[in-house]
């Protein structure tokens, strides 16, 4: 008879280890299924930053030297690889005029090496007897009254594994989640593409930084979004070593390769390139949905980026895998149901509170206004440093914050212009001061808690 799993998870990202480890040191037999042969590599585009902003998916982390510690649900993790503290986060027009968030004593975010973190959470997966099969696909999978199963592909072939309770934390896409219908409700805002190029010895004049390039001067005039960052884990040999990611949406006419090389060869920041070295590259295709609102299906839990729209962050990925792990365990060892998981991710996950899809969406409307409007709008803010950090949650009120600063001014030179400002930002303007409020309630946590 074949063995009987108490958990089957499928996915050894951030999500599927911690939820791994978790069910290990509770006593649970755990099977861990990942496609990829090396676990640790990195095959997607991913920014790899820590969020520090307090309350960033209900949660303060703090990074310290061996561990990153996550305050309020209270564990840690440990972490001894390479970081980068991020002084500034930078928003560029066409023309190279500036918005710029930085704090007086916190990073905006913190840079780390994904791949070293997947190897010691691996390490520890191994420690504990857990069984990992790499460079193993998963093809099928079902959800019935008295067991999951999974089917299962590999180099000798074809197998069926049983389990109690499944796990699915298979990334943005989720192949096994769409199998067990978990998509069905789900709205599908677009099917983006990613290319990440990580050079070396790049020429970059600012401090540390996370930087988003606005407007499609940067892109030939294609649409689309620019962003880059420098990164730690290439070795003491490297040099400046900096990740340039851009984004658009599937089927635009002007391809990948071709922004890239115009950003990098001829646009306004090419000067920064002249010197450097293409050293890696990846890339990914991802679905845009609305987060699942129950993440949960008979003896099924879904954890991650695969419940949710674009991602999870890593943090947000180790804490909800944690969590439903946490809801196995309960299950088997006393009988409860997952309510807690599926309230966790309900009450703290970003993208499920009200009015946050509208602001993500919206945000990307200054997009669309020209290269001379941007560069005339940024020309206001260029000399100025506002409060903030990197955290998509956040920038929608950032942004407004400090355009909104000018807009009498922009209002009296170019009326036009100040319009298009106010569309940009309708939806949230008559809430401007709540949400304002809400980020100084976040602000005032982290001088608590510091």
């Amino acid at each position: 008879m074949a063995e009987m799993h108490d958990l089957i998870v499928v996915g050894a990202g951030p999500a599927g280890l911690m939820a791994s480890i978790v069910a290990a040191e509770g006593g649970l037999s755990v099977l861990l299924v990942e496609r990829k042969r090396d676990v640790s590599k990195v095959t997607r585009s991913c920014c790899s930053m820590w969020i520090n902003e307090p309350m960033t998916h209900g949660e303060c982390i703090s990074v310290e030297e061996n561990r990153v510690v996550f305050r309020l649900n209270d564990f840690s993790i440990a972490y001894t690889g390479e970081r980068i503290y991020l002084k500034q986060y930078i928003r560029l027009s066409p023309g190279g005029k500036r918005v710029v968030f930085e704090n007086e004593y916190d990073p905006v975010s913190i840079a780390f090496d994904k791949t070293d973190l997947l190897k010691t959470l691996l390490k520890e997966v191994e420690s504990l007897g857990v069984n990992v099969n790499s460079d193993t696909l998963c093809i099928d999978v079902k959800n019935e009254d008295q067991e999951v199963s999974v089917k299962l592909r590999d180099a000798d072939g074809e197998r069926i594994e049983h389990g109690k309770y499944l796990i699915i934390a298979d990334g943005v896409n989720s192949p096994m989640g769409a199998k067990l219908g978990f998509d069905k409700d789900r709205t599908l805002f677009g099917k983006f593409q990613v290319l990440s190029y990580f050079f070396e010895n790049v020429e970059c004049p600012y401090p540390p930084s996370f930087m988003n390039f606005v407007g499609t001067g940067h892109l030939q005039g294609a649409m689309g979004n620019v962003y880059m960052l420098p990164k730690p884990g290439f070795g003491e040999s490297s040099n400046n070593v900096f990740e340039v990611s851009i984004g658009s949406p599937v089927g635009d006419e002007i391809t990948l390769l071709a922004k890239m090389r115009y950003f990098t060869e001829e646009g306004y920041f090419s000067s920064w390139f002249r010197h450097a070295k293409l050293v890696y590259k990846n890339s990914a295709v991802m679905d845009f949905r609305m987060p699942l609102t129950t993440p949960v299906k008979g003896r099924t839990i879904v954890v991650g980026d695969a419940a949710a729209f674009i991602e999870t962050y890593v943090q947000g990925a180790l804490q909800y895998g944690r969590s439903a792990a946490k809801a196995v365990i309960g299950k088997i060892r006393e009988g409860k149901d997952f309510s807690d998981y599926i309230h966790h991710w309900k009450d703290t996950y970003g993208y499920n509170q009200p009015g946050e899809i509208e602001k993500a969406t919206q945000i990307y409307g200054i997009n669309k206004l020209s290269d001379g409007e941007l560069d005339y709008i940024f020309s206001f803010t260029d000399g100025e440093k506002h409060k903030g950090y990197v955290n998509e949650f956040n920038d929608f009120e950032r942004m407004m914050k400090a355009i909104f600063a000018h807009l009498d001014t922009i209002n009296k030179e170019k009326p036009d212009l100040a319009k298009k400002i106010d569309n940009c930002f309708k939806e949230t303007k008559v809430k401007e001061s709540l949400q304002l409020e809400g980020t100084r309630d976040r602000d005032n946590l982290h001088d608590n808690l510091s």
